[in-house]
């Protein structure tokens, strides 16, 4: 297990699946295609076997859709066959009283898991200053109340995960209005909302990633994460003209695979391991 944080993106196909592990401790955002319909067993399941994880702390689903739940409902489904405990899962305050996300419930009580609800405010801290180890937190800044949502990517946990002067945001489907709203909440906490490697919502749809959400976070990179020649058409031109425009560098899983970033929270390395040749720099330092 990895003495630092090490954040996977997953090539799931077209959909999302990050894995964020330090030492024995994991954390999961979404892992779900719609590309795949057994994604769990040809990917999250092989990944995890081959990195010795039993155990996943906290799975958190950002929003309903398939293409970011199916992996960890089938896990959840299927405990004895996968041999994968997850211990916490974590679903927006909407998901309370929201019927689509019943079966996950249901399955989470089978399995064992405890079920949260988040939004504003709400966090995961691992580490321990007092032993001289840096703290690594996920935040969630949105949604900002429990109203309810009818549309389930308008309420998307929107998090920044933080590990010394690194940073990165995860923001699922959010759609433009949500991500200003997030932005509002970082500042009003008295954060700055500039990270390292934004996490681009809606798989790099036009109706994400507004210029004002890419100018004040000020990311070094751009994640997409999608399926190649999905039938939405993501990335949308626009959205990677925007990105140029703001001078982003794109990491798109449908090009690359699988992305990795290690961090020993000074500096950030930026590897994809199932591409032969990359052009990815080999290490940037913090800014």
């Amino acid at each position: 297990p990895p003495k630092n944080p090490e954040i996977t993106a997953l090539y799931v196909g077209q959909g999302d699946g990050f894995l964020i592990r330090k030492g024995d401790f994991v954390i999961t955002i979404d892992n779900g295609s719609s590309s795949d319909k057994n994604f769990a067993e040809n990917t999250l399941i092989p990944y995890c076997r081959a990195k010795r994880i039993k155990r996943i702390q906290y799975a958190l689903i950002t929003h309903s859709d398939v293409d970011h739940t199916s992996g960890i409902q089938a896990v959840l489904e299927k405990n004895t066959k996968f041999e994968l405990q997850i211990e916490n899962l974590i679903l927006p305050v909407q998901a309370k009283e929201d019927y689509r996300y019943d079966l996950l419930k249901r399955l989470a009580g089978k399995h064992g898991a405890r079920v949260l609800y988040w939004k504003n405010g709400d966090s995961i801290e691992h580490g321990s200053i007092e032993h001289g180890s840096t703290n690594l937190t996920l935040r969630c800044y949105y949604p900002l109340t429990d109203a309810p949502m009818e549309e389930a990517n308008a309420h998307s946990l929107g998090c920044i995960l933080r590990y010394g002067d690194f940073s990165m945001v995860f923001t699922g489907d959010m759609p433009e209005e949500a991500e200003e709203a997030m932005l509002s909440a970082i500042k009003i906490e008295g954060q700055s909302p500039s990270v390292d490697i934004v996490k681009l919502a809606h798989h790099g749809s036009k109706t994400s990633s507004s210029p004002i959400f890419l100018s004040e976070t000020k990311g070094k990179f751009a994640l997409f994460s999608y399926g190649k020649n999905n039938r939405y058409g993501h990335p949308h031109k626009i959205t990677l003209e925007k990105c140029s425009y703001f001078r982003f560098i794109p990491l798109e899983t449908a090009k690359i695979g699988e992305i990795q970033i290690k961090t020993d929270g000074k500096k950030y390395k930026i590897s994809a391991p199932c591409r032969v040749s990359s052009s990815l720099p080999a290490e940037i330092p913090d800014s």
